[in-house]
Formats: C-alpha cells, structure tokens, sequence
C-alpha cells in the first residue's frame, strides 16, 4: 500500500519534469526563432539603407562631376568673350576634381566640349559660341592706365577693372575691384566683394584678397600673399571701329551748320545717320529722336532739360554719337554734359553711347574729354567712353557704364552697372562679343 503510494507520488514528479523540460524547450526555440526573424528584419533593413546610401552618395558625385564642367565652360566663354587667350585644349582643377575643355573653331563659332571625371563618373557638356555683332562691356566701369580716381562719396555699384591704380577716400565699390600689372595698386577703396592688385593698402576689402604687398588693409576674407599680377585688359571699342561708325554718319549725308562754326537745336529734332562738320550744341528742352551713328567733328555740349532718345523702330540697337575732329584731338573732340540732360532707350535694352576721341590724357595733357556733372541722368540708357581722354562725372550724376583712359569720380557720382550693357549690339558696325548659340549636357 505504502509501496504504491510511493510509486505513484514519483511517478508525478517525473512528470512534472518532463513538462518543465518540454516547455523550456519550447521557450528557447521560441527566443532563437524571434532572434532570428529580428536578425533577417534588421539585415534586410541594413541592406537597404546602405544602398540608398551608396546612390546618394553617387548622385552627389555625379553632381559634382556636373558642376566642375559647368564651370570649365562658363570659364571658357567668360574669356573669349573678354578677349583673354584661350588654348585648345584647358584644365580645370576643383580640389580633387578635374574638367578637360577642348576648343574647337568651326567657321565663325566655336565649339568647347567639356569632360569631367570625379571617381569613375564623367559628366560631359557641349557649348557652341558665335562671334556676335556688338561691344561687350563686362564691368561697371572699365579703365585703361591712367587710372580710376575716387573722390568725395562718389561710389561704382559694378565690378571696376583699371589698367592703372585704383585710389578713393574710403569709396564704396560694390563688387570686384581690380587694379593690373606690376605697378597696379587699390589704395583707400572699400570693396565689398574680392580685390586683385600688386599693392593694396589702407583699403577695406570684404571678401579675398590677391596681392604681393598689404598695408593697413582689413580683408574679412581669405588672403593670398604673392599672387601673381593680373595682366591688362583693352578697352572694349577700337580705333578701327570708331572710324566705321564715322563712315555708317558719313554715309547719311553731312549736315549744315545753322550758327556758324555750330550746329544748335532748340527744339524737337531727328537726327542721324548724320555727319556734322562742326561743334553740336543742344539746349533748352527739346527731344532729340536718334536714328542712327552721329559722327560731330567738334565738340559736342548737351545742357539745360534736353532728352535723347533712340528711335522705337531700332530696337534693342544702340546708336553712337561720337566727337572726333581729327584735325584737333587735343583741344577739341569734347562731350560735356550738365544741368537736368537726360537720356532713354527707345525700346529695353537700346543705349546711347557718347564717345569722345580726344587724347589730352594719353599725352599727359590736362583737357576733359567727358564731362558729365550736375543732376544729369543716363541711369536708363547711357554709356560714356574716351578710351584716349578723361571722363569726369560729378555732382549727383548717375549712368550705366563708363569706359575712359581715365576716369575722375567727385561729389555724390555713381555709375550703376547693368548686365544687358555686356552684349550692346549697335546699329552699325561690327563687334567682338560672342552670342551662346547652344549649351547642353551630352552625357
């Protein structure tokens, strides 16, 4: 009885174990198959994750790829179109990316394909550009080696490019500001963009600075001891295009002085294409109607509230009034421009270039070709250029571009460069410009 009751007792107990074992089996197997499908979720998840990572970073690189060529071209066409050399074949390095540019001349354009490697990725661009009819004027005022002269609060809202020395009394230029060769120097200039010239000194400069010698400067940005000079860039009209717009008024037919050695107006008037073989005064107020090159063999003096103003039938095309007496290119061929003279575009984009051939300051004289003072305004439409002579503007003056020999800023002047003033397009005569026919990624 005892026996039985001792039998059945161990009996249960072993039971009992067995169910334990039986269910921590279970158990377990249920932990190892949960870890299991964690570790395949996470795997999988991991996978994807590091594949989206990958692509991003190779789109990155492709873009980058992308970028450093698109910067080989528009370096390459910002140098034909200013004149500056460019070989067949060109290198750009960005860090550790590289672009290679090839040039080729097909007729009258020219085409630069532009191939990019960052890794094992090339992107590729193509840019086709034809030599343009027009003048390009790439900075707000462009200056040969006479100088740029800063005085008073006068200020140039634009990049300002001189051949000679740049100097001011703490003048505003808002832009670049460059000053070339051995001898360039930026003295007393506040810049608020990046300043490039042998010296610079007593100077405020925003941004980079890239000179051989600095003194007394303040530059916020990066500075670039012993840079080599820039070299000097022409002035954007020659001789022998001012003689073919002479030839374009000539062929107008010649005009008769009606004040003796003058020819005045008064009233409104038309003028050009148009030859006049003496000095030109226009005064009072009348509207003066451009149609084409005017070629004043004197001087020429707009004063009072007189308003040029190109003809609506030109277009976007621009007209030139040049003062030019070859017979006296010292003491004569003067622009002088006061009082409330204004002057417009008869339709966006259309600029009256006045342009003085007087040469007093290449030869160390002391004559003005230009003058532009008072409260005159070509904030619309006018351009002033002396590439031999001086351009003083003065007073609350304001206009677009200014290019001279020499170019003297008193009083409250201001020049305001445009960007459509790059590629003005004259009603006659040729021009050095290039046009962007066609710009695309080829791969």
């Amino acid at each position: 009885m005892i026996s039985d009751l001792r039998f059945q007792i161990s009996k249960r107990r072993s039971g009992g174990q067995a169910l334990r074992q039986n269910s921590g089996q279970a158990a377990l197997i249920g932990v190892f198959l949960f870890v299991g499908v964690t570790f395949s979720v996470a795997f999988g998840a991991s996978t994807i994750a590091l594949k989206e990572t990958e692509m991003v970073r190779d789109n990155a690189i492709t873009k980058q790829g992308y970028y450093v060529s698109e910067s080989a071209q528009e370096d390459i066409v910002y140098r034909l179109s200013a004149g500056m050399d460019v070989n067949s074949e060109e290198v750009l390095s960005v860090g550790d990316f590289y672009a290679t540019s090839t040039i080729v001349d097909e007729d009258s354009s020219k085409k630069t394909t532009t191939s990019a490697y960052v890794g094992e990725s090339l992107r590729k661009t193509e840019t086709t550009i034809s030599v343009a009819e027009g003048v390009a004027f790439f900075y707000g005022v462009h200056i040969g080696a006479g100088g740029l002269i800063m005085e008073n609060t006068s200020s140039i809202i634009g990049n300002a490019f001189s051949n000679g020395p740049v100097t001011g009394s703490g003048n505003l230029i808002k832009g670049d500001v460059v000053s070339t060769g051995a001898s360039g120097l930026i003295d007393d200039i506040h810049a608020t963009s990046t300043a490039y010239a042998n010296t610079i000194r007593d100077s405020y400069i925003e941004k980079d600075a890239y000179y051989q010698t600095l003194q007394n400067t303040t530059v916020i940005g990066t500075k670039y001891p012993g840079s080599s000079d820039l070299s000097a860039v022409p002035l954007p009209i020659s001789d022998e295009l001012v003689a073919e717009w002479e030839a374009a008024a000539a062929a107008g037919g010649t005009l008769t002085c009606n004040d003796g050695d003058k020819h005045e107006i008064d009233e409104d008037a038309t003028l050009g294409p148009i030859k006049i073989p003496c000095d030109l005064n226009i005064k009072g107020s009348p509207t003066v109607t451009l149609n084409g090159p005017i070629w004043v063999m004197g001087n020429i003096e707009i004063q009072n509230s007189s308003n040029l103003v190109t003809n609506a039938s030109l277009g976007s095309n621009d007209v030139p009034i040049v003062a030019d007496n070859p017979a006296n290119q010292i003491t004569e061929s003067k622009i002088n421009i006061k009082n409330s003279a204004t002057f417009a575009g008869g339709a966006l984009g259309s600029y009256i270039l006045l342009l003085s051939q007087n040469k007093s300051a290449e030869q160390g004289g002391g004559e003005t070709a230009i003058e532009f003072q008072n409260t005159a305004s070509g904030v619309g439409a006018l351009l002033l250029y002396a590439g031999h002579g001086e351009i003083l503007i003065q007073n609350n003056s304001k206009l677009r571009e200014v290019s001279a020999y020499r170019l003297h800023l008193k009083n409250s002047a201001q020049v305001e460069y445009e960007a459509g003033v790059q590629n003005s397009v004259f009603e006659s005569g040729p021009g050095g410009s290039y046009d962007i026919i066609d710009w695309k990624e080829i791969k």
